[in-house]
């Protein structure tokens, strides 16, 4: 760590064994009066001030900001490039992989990862990358971290026509994520907008579904791509590729 520039910041690295738990005892080493240390977990004889510090990482400077729309840009162009070259009989696993190199082109973490093909989209709500090979559509989702920072990205590649039931959800999808965009305000408390998103899903679906949340707004989009023919192939006037989302 030092090495990487700690000196540089004017940090001290008081290092110890991970099974030690000697946090107090080098907390002493520097600060003669424990009682004035405040931190963000709990540590014998320090007060934990993990609530206020939570506080502080609610609201984005604004660059933080500006690195979290690099983020978001990057992160989606990596992702729609992966699918754009998409083709039948590719595997989850080889899908995933080649998102995962691109990700790291911009040493973009991707901190977890998801895939899944054809029925599988349906099955399973968190669906891990396997060797299944892609038939008609993949669902592809990534979580990727840079600076500190998380996004969380959803794209689903759909080959032919796209079922009108597909095509409600992703229509369902946006007035939802949009409903939740419009009440978001300064002021305004999580709990409202999430209870907005429920009462939503359970009059256009019947049911809530599973999600998660972190410090973005967007997580789908829907992509129509035309893929050309092949040499000696006719072209056709039709779009034979396109993509959605699936609610999840």
């Amino acid at each position: 760590m030092e090495e990487e520039g700690l000196k540089d910041l004017a940090y001290t690295l008081l290092e110890y064994d991970w099974f030690a738990h000697q946090e107090y005892e080098l907390t002493t080493k520097i600060i003669p009066d424990p009682g004035k240390v405040g931190c963000d977990l709990s540590i014998y004889g320090l007060e934990n001030v993990g609530e206020e510090i939570k506080k502080l990482r609610f609201s984005l400077t604004p660059a933080e900001i500006e690195r979290y729309l690099w983020l978001g840009e990057r992160t989606s162009r990596a992702i729609e490039s992966v699918l754009l070259h998409l083709s039948p009989g590719q595997t989850e696993a080889e899908v995933t992989g080649e998102l995962t190199r691109l990700l790291w082109k911009d040493r973009i973490d991707p901190v977890g990862y998801q895939a899944a093909a054809d029925e599988r989209a349906y099955r399973y709500r968190h669906p891990i990358p396997t060797e299944r090979k892609i038939k008609q559509y993949l669902m592809l989702c990534v979580m990727a971290r840079k600076w500190g920072l998380i996004t969380t990205i959803t794209r689903i590649a759909h080959f032919g026509k796209i079922p009108e039931k597909l095509r409600k959800q992703y229509q369902d999808n946006v007035f939802i994520e949009c409903a939740m965009i419009a009440h978001t305000r300064p002021g305004v408390k999580v709990a409202h907008v999430f209870q907005k998103a429920c009462h939503l899903y359970e009059e256009l679906w019947g049911t809530t579904r599973s999600g998660n949340s972190t410090i973005k707004v967007g997580r789908w989009a829907m992509m129509f791509v035309t893929i050309l023919p092949t040499a000696g192939q006719k072209r056709s006037s039709k779009k034979t590729r396109r993509s959605a989302i699936i609610p999840r």
